[in-house]
């Protein structure tokens, strides 16, 4: 689902007001567009610990957060129907333990387009564009390392050897204008994620193995006409 936001500012007031100018679902048609013709795409992480940025499973109550988190791609052309996020985390834990994330290769894979979707939760459908978790075939997926020598992989196969088949809760997106160049807040999550974890794991909250992983995140996506991200463009979602 898709929102237009625009902030407002007048010389006369210190006050900003958020308008909403225009609200509606996505469709099939809607793309990730830019006013470049080759978009770098940089998303950052909106809050720290505790601000919904998790890592974790539906049946133990083991979570990993971190303090920040970066998302980085590219996309051909002024508009593209997917833009795939490479992610990196810094300040991470598990409980009050320090932990390291290692992608290894994963990416968010976020679409413009609206899909059905369902769900571990009792909601068969929604309006939601699509997002998944995929790692390369050949890499372990995503790994952390926390305390007490815990070991967690998030994969993308479930079961082995299987592509994915993780269900796509998908991608709320917020086209915002808050300084004359516009931006995207999205909300991000993917559910049903197969992981496996070592013996100390499980006394921080979390067991051998299972499929209903989770990743969920929120973050700010700014475009770019260049790789350094020094001469930013429109980004939106339409």
């Amino acid at each position: 689902m898709i929102h237009n936001f625009k902030i407002l500012s007048s010389a006369l007031c210190t006050v900003f007001m958020l308008g909403a100018l225009s609200a509606s679902a996505a469709s099939a048609t809607d793309l990730f567009t830019s006013g470049s013709n080759d978009t770098y795409v940089k998303g950052t992480q909106i809050g720290g610990i505790g601000a919904g940025n998790t890592f974790g499973t539906k049946s133990k109550p083991g979570t990993i957060e971190c303090a920040t988190g970066t998302y980085e791609g590219t996309f051909a052309g002024e508009s593209n129907l997917i833009v795939e996020l490479t992610p990196s985390y810094t300040g991470c834990k598990i409980g009050a333990g320090n932990a390291t994330v290692t992608p290894n290769g994963c990416k968010f894979v976020l679409t413009g387009n609206t899909d059905t979707y369902t769900n571990t939760s009792a909601v068969s459908s929604g309006e939601d564009a699509t997002v998944k978790l995929n790692c390369n075939d050949t890499a372990p997926g995503l790994v952390v390392d926390g305390p007490l020598g815990c070991v967690i992989t998030f994969s993308e196969t479930h079961p082995a050897n299987t592509k994915v088949n993780q269900n796509l809760l998908g991608g709320k997106y917020h086209n915002e204008e808050p300084g004359g160049i516009w931006d995207i807040k999205a909300t991000v999550t993917v559910d049903q994620i197969t992981y496996t974890s070592n013996g100390p794991c499980q006394s921080l909250g979390f067991t051998a193995t299972d499929h209903d992983g989770f990743l969920t995140t929120n973050v700010t996506l700014k475009g770019y006409s260049d790789p350094p991200h020094t001469s930013p463009v429109s980004l939106r979602v339409s």
